[in-house]
């Protein structure tokens, strides 16, 4: 409980937000995870209940579709669910590559887990860049309540991969990456995908507060994706620690505190460690060697990994599976394997 008060004080940064009445759209989800939870999060939610007045969520409104490719790099195109037309008249290629962007608790696009991922995927290939903004519901001053959202956010996206697929594209040329509950919300995306599995999913210290005893069909879980890699850099803390996908990599051991970041930031700057870490590995000269390991590394030393070929991040590749420990620098380059 300390570690959702901590997470709770650290993120009050906007002004009473209002519960969520999820009756207007998926509840399996929501009610799962609210069940799941309870003995977290019951009283907690209670009390915002009585302070909140409920409505209903649009979902057009509060998850919108933003698509970047290299003919607009700086601006974005907004896509709509079922709206065929728009698609057709936006930037959109179903031929290439299509990666979503998720960003996490009290963010936005305009947040740099969006916009330097979407950079660099731009800059390294043509593909279309779908920024996913939910900061509608993810700025509520009670994490619990963006918490709360996350499985029908996630659904909502599913659901717009869906349209996608059913108008040219294909699950195997889709990536959705997402960072704290936009990792989360990743999962349950992949796990609304009805034509198949999507080629991967990514998910960037996937939030740990409301999450710990949730099963792996509501959370972000190793089959939501063809294949799913995770990196774990505030484990234990604001991020999963325990390995749930089948890559998870453990840059510095995995925990807080990361090289070059505080104690005294709640753990804020170890959990966006990870995001930065995956966006300078889309560089092709950056790379993120890893070690294998047969159980979690223990500390920034650990004697029971061995070299292995894998890379961490945006390289990362479902012929390596397993646990894995990557080292790195403290500051800008991170990379410690840079190619000239």
């Amino acid at each position: 409980m300390l570690l959702n008060f901590i997470c709770l004080i650290y993120f009050s940064k906007s002004v009473l937000g209002r519960a969520a009445d999820f009756s207007s759209y998926p509840t399996e989800e929501t009610s799962a995870f609210i069940n799941s939870s309870e003995e977290h999060f019951s009283n907690l939610i209670g009390q915002i209940q009585t302070k909140s007045e409920n409505y209903s969520i649009d979902f057009k409104d509060s998850v919108k579709f933003l698509l970047y490719t290299k003919k607009n790099k700086d601006s974005y195109q907004q896509l709509f669910l079922n709206d065929l037309k728009r698609i057709k008249s936006s930037n959109y290629d179903p031929r290439q590559p299509t990666s979503f962007v998720i960003h996490g608790y009290m963010d936005d696009v305009t947040a740099e887990i969006v916009q330097s991922i979407k950079n660099r995927l731009l800059g390294r290939m043509n593909s279309n860049v779908v920024a996913v903004d939910w900061s509608v519901l993810a700025k509520n001053i009670f994490y619990v309540v963006s918490a709360q959202q996350t499985p029908s956010v996630g659904t909502y996206i599913g659901s717009f991969v869906n349209f996608l697929i059913d108008n040219g594209d294909k699950a195997a040329n889709i990536h959705i990456i997402g960072h704290s509950l936009g990792a989360q919300a990743a999962g349950f995306a992949g796990k609304a995908v009805k034509s198949g599995k999507v080629k991967r999913i990514t998910g960037l210290d996937p939030a740990l507060p409301g999450f710990e005893i949730a099963d792996k069909n509501h959370r972000i879980d190793a089959e939501d994706a063809d294949f799913v890699d995770c990196i774990h850099t505030c484990g234990g803390f604001l991020g999963f620690l325990n390995p749930i996908c089948q890559a998870d990599y453990y840059p510095n051991g995995g925990r807080n505190v990361q090289p070059g970041c505080l104690w005294a930031d709640f753990g804020v700057c170890s959990h966006s460690r990870s995001h930065e870490y995956f966006a300078e590995s889309i560089l092709s000269n950056h790379k993120f060697p890893s070690s294998k390991c047969k159980t979690v590394p223990a500390d920034d030393n650990p004697t029971s990994c061995i070299y292995s070929d894998a890379l961490m991040g945006y390289p990362a590749s479902k012929k390596y599976k397993g646990i894995f420990f990557t080292r790195t620098n403290s500051a800008y380059p991170f990379s410690k394997d840079i190619e000239i």
